[in-house]
């Protein structure tokens, strides 16, 4: 169910909740109260290709410096650390889908501050980063589709579904950059041509950028000339 500016003043006035985090009270659908939400770690100060979390903010780090990656930009709202990893654990391995569209929320407002402050072009459409059926399957939801609707709903964005996960892969937590590239070889493909110049690649983790960088390769492949970097979080 979708909620109106206005049903949404009506809950967040009404309806009493707690606090995920420190259990205090919160008023409405937010699962954070105001205090915990602003201690978060924000990633307001990281690289600006690859989101990086650095000491200071406005600079490329060293490595997209040596050798950029092959996407032309990322962003993620949160850097990967307690309790942003907690609440995205919640969210993938729990079905706690409120904390994945909070989060989603956050990512949206970062997204909207950082291209309008540096007067950058939002790209032409939102593309998660697609589950295998099975792991869907095993699932209930698609963890990067859902974080696509809302950023795509909020910056009024079209959601391309052309990207499909062709191969079923391991899970890529153990695997260092070399085995991630590997596991990730082949594993998606383009179910039709895409009609967009730019595209903004959606997940909720950016780790090491395997995923990233096989997914905007098999897109420029298919003629995208950009690709942007969206996730709720940035590890180390």
């Amino acid at each position: 169910m979708l909620f109106t500016p206005s049903l949404r003043s009506f809950f967040d006035s009404r309806v009493p909740s707690s606090c995920l985090l420190c259990h205090g009270a919160v008023r409405g659908l937010k699962p954070l109260c105001s205090g915990c939400e602003q201690d978060l770690p924000w990633n307001t100060c990281a690289c600006l290709r690859c989101a990086i979390p650095m000491h200071t903010a406005g600079y490329f780090c060293g490595e997209c410096l040596q050798a950029p990656p092959v996407f032309k930009h990322a962003l993620c709202a949160f850097r990967y650390e307690e309790p942003v990893a907690g609440l995205l654990n919640r969210y993938k391995h729990s079905g706690k889908l409120a904390c994945g569209h909070w989060l989603a929320q956050g990512l949206a407002d970062a997204i909207a501050r950082h291209y309008g402050k540096r007067q950058m072009a939002l790209p032409d459409c939102v593309m998660p980063v697609p589950l295998h059926w099975r792991r869907l399957r095993s699932r209930g939801f698609d963890q990067g589709g859902e974080i696509g609707k809302v950023l795509a709903r909020r910056l009024a964005l079209p959601v391309s579904s052309a990207l499909r996960r062709q191969r079923y892969t391991s899970s890529q937590q153990a695997l260092n950059r070399e085995q991630r590239q590997h596991n990730l070889a082949g594993a998606f493909a383009l179910q039709a041509p895409l009609p967009y110049r730019s595209v903004a690649l959606v997940d909720d983790v950016l780790t090491t950028g395997s995923t990233a960088h096989e997914i905007t390769a098999l897109l420029q492949s298919g003629g995208v000339e950009e690709v942007h970097i969206w996730a709720i979080a940035r590890t180390p």
